[in-house]
């Protein structure tokens, strides 16, 4: 039994049957009733339980609380002052062990609650870290992806040598003597009034596709840290 467990069971009510009768036949139930007891009790009631031959006190401390030291201590002399400080310095000696447990309670409480703070700073700093990480790796693809020339951008790119004018007044090839011209059909990717049809803008439509992707990135990693730290916050709200 440690000093907290001994202090507790002495100072809480002895069981119904072993109460301490006064003469008077009031009742006493645990040390602190004793001790108020004392205050006001008169010599003449006090020496009633008190003597050389007898300490009823001493005896119920021992036998009904067990605490052997007190009774001990209430033996040494039938003072009444001696007897009456005697009861409230063991007091407040139990009192001051309990103390003493309900501090080392609350500072291990502290400690765990320290400990719980720490590791909810230790996820969130993670989750920041990834969010972090996928933005740069995000970045970097954004970056690579414009320094590359799309399809669409390679196939209206045309050489300086090909201009829709070469293309639309190129003369047509001479035909031999006695053959019949076969009439000319404009190629497909000529359009009728001699420019050159190019294929539709595609470059645009895939950068809006990338920054469409970069903000559902950005916004599913915010997400993943949020509720990561709500969840174990929500885990761990026991409190300490």
């Amino acid at each position: 039994m440690d000093g907290a467990e001994r202090a507790r069971r002495f100072l809480e009510h002895v069981r119904e049957g072993e109460y301490f009768r006064l003469a008077d036949g009031r009742v006493i139930k645990n040390l602190r009733e004793l001790a108020i007891l004392l205050d006001t009790l008169s010599e003449d009631l006090f020496r009633q339980h008190v003597s050389e031959v007898k300490n009823d006190f001493a005896d119920w401390i021992e036998q009904s609380i067990g605490d052997a030291e007190l009774a001990a201590r209430l033996r040494l002399s039938t003072d009444y002052n001696h007897f009456r400080e005697a009861v409230h310095d063991r007091i407040s000696e139990l009192e001051a062990e309990l103390l003493a447990e309900k501090m080392q309670e609350d500072l291990g409480g502290k400690h765990e609650h320290e400990e719980r703070e720490a590791d909810l700073n230790s996820v969130v700093d993670d989750a920041e870290r990834l969010l972090e990480e996928e933005l740069r790796a995000l970045e970097q693809e954004l970056s690579m992806r414009e320094e590359t020339p799309s399809e669409g951008e390679a196939s209206r790119t045309l050489p300086p040598s090909v201009t829709s004018h070469s293309l639309s007044s190129s003369p047509p090839p001479a035909q031999p003597a006695g053959v019949e011209a076969v009439p000319q059909h404009e190629p497909s990717d000529q359009r009728q009034d001699g420019g050159v049809m190019l294929p539709p803008p595609q470059a645009d439509c895939e950068k809006q596709f990338y920054w469409t992707d970069f903000l559902i990135g950005l916004a599913a990693g915010v997400l993943v840290g949020v509720l990561t730290a709500f969840l174990y916050t929500l885990l761990t709200s026991g409190g300490p």
